[in-house]
């Protein structure tokens, strides 16, 4: 722990931030939230009355009322009835594993977790293909014969939507499974993955760059504290198993902050260096570490989100990739998350503007504005046209926070008979896409 305290000042130090005051916070789960809150940012008080667990991802108030209704006998919302048909399906998934995949790491560990890098093809001019060459967005099937990535998407999706259903309808199967997929996944001797990403997107006959890229795999790590959190009441989780996922999350932070291949991903300037942050200021929370979650926002989020948006709102950066569209919504899905999760710490990233408007996630939604209406062509190629239903979402939350009407209005138009979709987004915060 202490090794994790010295990378963070260091990185600060480094960035020429200085030491970050933040003021002192329960751990996730921990049944408060801060007394720091912003103006604004809502569900902190509402939580606390009911001596509930902290959420970070999901609308407070809206899962309290999602309960309250699920609870009362009286005909559910269309959100909460495919809330639980989406918690019946996740019964039947899993139990998932890094143990069973086709092929093992280069270390030949079975627990270590494996993938592949999207962009990375054989070069054809080499007899054997190696070194592979990058071919930015486009993807290399390949990648798909490698079940890792696949596996633990569906594993935190599941978890996400199986703890979210217990603590709103309070079923005990939900919370039993969701327990299940969970320890074998990290806890299991026979089926745990190893508690790092060294051989996560790497690619083939670059052995100096194994690790570092692929912690993008597992941002939605920081998905399992909240699920935790509203399982607390349930017996399917002990104390005991609750002990070594900390202990599990304490290496991988570990890993993930004093590595190499960690490091470098922390210093990347895109969505990137966003989803790093998104992933380990939970994990951070989770494991008693709040002090370094609250100068990783302030002192290196808070900042990198001027870097990276523009004062007119582009975000370069994903502006240069072959998918300019879908890259910046991807890097605002990140940043949206960031400003949820830096709600319940006492930020608000939602209204933040730097200097010359610099960094306001007002505009960068406003940039991207005209593509949703139609007024300007989405250019990616291939198109992904199901980052339009993404962007959707995320400004549907948007529109809530900043107080944008017709935001919501757009965002039901795009999601047409989806629609309820964006009520149960505000319940259930879903992992990344």
């Amino acid at each position: 722990m202490m090794r994790t305290r010295t990378l963070l000042w260091t990185t600060l130090l480094a960035a020429g931030l200085g030491p970050v005051v933040a003021s002192a916070s329960p751990a996730v789960g921990g049944g408060s939230t801060p007394a720091h809150t912003s103006p604004g940012v809502p569900g902190g008080e509402t939580l606390a009355r009911a001596g509930l667990p902290q959420v970070l991802f999901s609308d407070a108030d809206a899962l309290l009322a999602a309960r309250a209704q699920a609870r009362s006998g009286a005909a559910t919302s269309p959100a909460l009835g495919r809330l639980r048909a989406q918690a019946e399906q996740a019964l039947s998934v899993g139990p998932f594993t890094v143990t069973d995949k086709p092929q093992r790491a280069p270390s030949g560990d079975t627990h270590d977790y494996l993938s592949l890098g999207r962009y990375y093809w054989p070069d054809p001019t080499k007899p054997d293909g190696l070194p592979y060459i990058e071919l930015d967005g486009k993807v290399n099937p390949e990648t798909e014969t490698i079940t890792d990535k696949a596996e633990l998407q569906k594993l935190l999706s599941a978890v996400s939507t199986l703890s979210h259903a217990y603590f709103v309808f309070g079923d005990e199967r939900y919370a039993e499974h969701a327990a299940t997929l969970l320890r074998t996944w990290f806890l299991d001797p026979e089926t745990r993955m190893n508690p790092n990403l060294e051989y996560s997107m790497i690619h083939k006959g670059h052995p100096e760059e194994l690790g570092g890229s692929g912690i993008i795999d597992s941002r939605d790590f920081g998905v399992v504290p909240e699920a935790l959190g509203l399982m607390k009441e349930s017996k399917a989780w002990s104390a005991e198993d609750d002990a070594q996922l900390r202990a599990w999350f304490t290496q991988y932070l570990d890993w993930m902050l004093n590595t190499p291949g960690g490091r470098a991903e922390a210093e990347l300037t895109n969505n990137h260096r966003t989803y790093y942050w998104y992933q380990a200021i939970p994990l951070l929370l989770y494991t008693g570490q709040e002090q370094l979650a609250d100068d990783a926002l302030r002192g290196i989020l808070l900042p990198s989100l001027e870097e990276q948006i523009e004062p007119d709102g582009s975000q370069p950066r994903e502006l240069a990739r072959t998918k300019p569209f879908s890259y910046s919504v991807f890097s605002l899905i990140a940043w949206s998350r960031v400003a949820t999760l830096a709600e319940a710490r006492g930020l608000d990233l939602w209204h933040h503007e730097g200097q010359d408007g610099r960094g306001s996630l007002r505009r960068a939604f406003e940039y991207l504005l005209p593509y949703a209406y139609g007024e300007q062509p989405v250019t990616d190629n291939p198109v992904m046209p199901e980052r339009m239903h993404d962007f959707a979402r995320l400004l549907h939350r948007a529109a809530l926070r900043l107080e944008e009407p017709g935001w919501i209005e757009l965002s039901r138009s795009l999601m047409g008979s989806e629609s309820d979709v964006l009520e149960l987004d505000l319940i259930v915060a879903p992992p990344t896409r």
